[in-house]
């Protein structure tokens, strides 16, 4: 089951992996870009509905009914 959740996907080394939360960490130009979504060491925006405040709360209450923490 995770092959097939997987195939496809190019994997990274030890080393690429490592490198992604070293760049947000220290990247002087995400400096301005607080929660921004890195994909291969660059900064891309979000599909519009990521943005989206309603679905955004939906999931936070779902969340916390599957985890059982109080929002």
């Amino acid at each position: 089951m995770v092959q097939k959740v997987f195939q496809g996907m190019e994997a990274k080394s030890k080393e690429q992996g490592a490198a992604m939360p070293l760049v947000a960490a220290l990247d002087p130009k995400l400096t301005e870009a607080s929660g921004a979504y890195l994909n291969d060491y660059q900064i891309e925006d979000v599909a519009e509905w990521a943005k989206d405040p309603e679905i955004a709360g939906r999931c936070w209450e779902w969340s916390a009914g599957v985890t059982g923490v109080k929002v």
